[in-house]
């Protein structure tokens, strides 16, 4: 029996509505700033430790008309990165 399983369905529905609230957030800011790059450690803050999650499902949801993508480098020793959206391409 899984987690969800033993959850009341009053309460799994609760959970199911705040994950697609939180990524039609996502979905949404990414959507009004096309191109525009945010900082891994913000976005984190900002939607929880999820939204790695919630990027993955837009970026496989063929429906969405954003590609959310990620860029990582090295700067004085430190991993820095940064997310940013284009549009989707067939």
């Amino acid at each position: 029996m899984s987690m969800t399983d033993a959850l009341p369905s009053f309460q799994m529905n609760l959970q199911l509505k705040a994950r697609e609230s939180k990524r039609d957030r996502i979905q949404q800011m990414f959507e009004r700033n096309l191109g525009q790059r945010f900082s891994t450690s913000w976005l984190h803050l900002e939607f929880g430790v999820s939204f790695r999650t919630r990027v993955s499902e837009i970026n496989n949801d063929k429906h969405s008309p954003i590609t959310i993508k990620n860029h990582t480098w090295f700067e004085n020793g430190k991993e820095q990165s940064e997310y940013y959206s284009e549009v989707r391409r067939g």
